[in-house]
């Protein structure tokens, strides 16, 4: 599986002219696009990890009015709920 987006993103920065990429794998590279600069991109593609923790992380984070709601409710109570509830999250989707 490859995250389209991501992959998109990868062979930007390496200097590969792209259109853009499938969630299969297929490249649709720009007509400039050489052959050692198409092989490259077979070798990133190889190299590939769809995850994308920032987008697991932003999902499980939920709103920023649910977590102002938190950090309320924290500092009235004297608690730390808000601060529990990031770490876990950090600790169970990590960076990679």
């Amino acid at each position: 599986m490859v995250n389209p987006s991501k992959l998109t993103e990868e062979l930007t920065k390496a200097g590969i002219p792209v259109h853009g990429c499938s969630s299969e794998g297929r490249i649709d590279f720009k007509e400039e696009a050489t052959e050692a600069q198409k092989a490259q991109a077979l070798e990133i593609l190889a190299k590939h990890n769809p995850y994308d923790y920032q987008e697991a992380r932003r999902e499980a984070y939920g709103s920023v009015e649910s977590q102002l709601d938190m950090i309320y409710w924290d500092m009235t109570n004297g608690t730390f709920k808000w601060r529990d509830f990031i770490t876990e999250i950090k600790e169970r989707i990590p960076k990679i």
